[in-house]
């Protein structure tokens, strides 16, 4: 139950935005319908995931979907027109939360408009973990928040501090990190221009900090 202020010191530039041609244009992203099992399980023993959407949809950048803890094994993802199934390849460890997390990897199917922060928890336990960490993220310079901008907690003991939680935040550059497990994280808020979930040169990022037993 904290607030952080990632600040940035680098500088971003800003493009021109050229309306469309030819009638409104469809800016609104698909809407989860249901789910089976239902988002927020607990006692989860399938290994098998279905997502109902709204509209017909389309999957971009599929390393880029997630499942924290991470499993030996990647998920396997199919999309079948308004539907998603999860196929789950690994063992999953005893009373324990997992976060799928999809990023913007889900989008329609004509206007590749994002579904942003789309989240199924699941627990293999009776009890989902309920810690979570909420905050801004700002640029210093220009005394702005910045929407869209990748946050994640990634694990003290891991060398690569590979994401193991993480949001965007939205478009008052708030975000919210949910579901997780009481321990030690290093916090990171990236300007992910190319969605490869890493800081690459250019790219807005802030200074790490430590987050240290909730």
């Amino acid at each position: 139950m904290k607030n952080y202020i990632c600040l940035f010191f680098l500088f971003c530039g800003c493009a021109n935005i050229v309306p469309p041609t030819g009638g409104a244009k469809d800016v609104l992203p698909p809407i989860l319908v249901d789910a089976s099992p239902p988002n927020l399980s607990t006692n989860f023993k399938t290994t098998k995931i279905e997502l109902n959407f709204n509209e017909y949809i389309k999957i971009r950048e599929l390393d880029n979907i997630k499942l924290s803890p991470a499993c030996d094994s990647p998920p396997k993802i199919l999309k079948r027109g308004k539907k998603i199934e999860i196929l789950i390849g690994c063992p999953l460890d005893s009373n324990t939360t997992y976060t799928l997390n999809f990023g913007k990897s889900i989008v329609d199917l004509n206007e590749d408009n994002p579904l942003t922060n789309l989240k199924y928890v699941f627990s293999t336990g009776e009890q989902l973990d309920s810690l979570w960490l909420g905050g801004d993220v700002g640029e210093l310079y220009f005394d702005e928040k910045k929407p869209n901008t990748l946050v994640y907690l990634a694990l003290m003991s891991d060398s690569l501090q590979s994401p193991y939680y993480y949001t965007f935040t939205n478009n008052e550059g708030r975000f919210m990190l949910e579901n997780i497990k009481d321990g030690n994280y290093m916090i990171y808020a990236i300007v992910d221009e190319n969605n490869n979930f890493k800081h690459d040169l250019g790219e807005l990022v802030s200074i790490p900090e430590k987050i240290e037993k909730f």
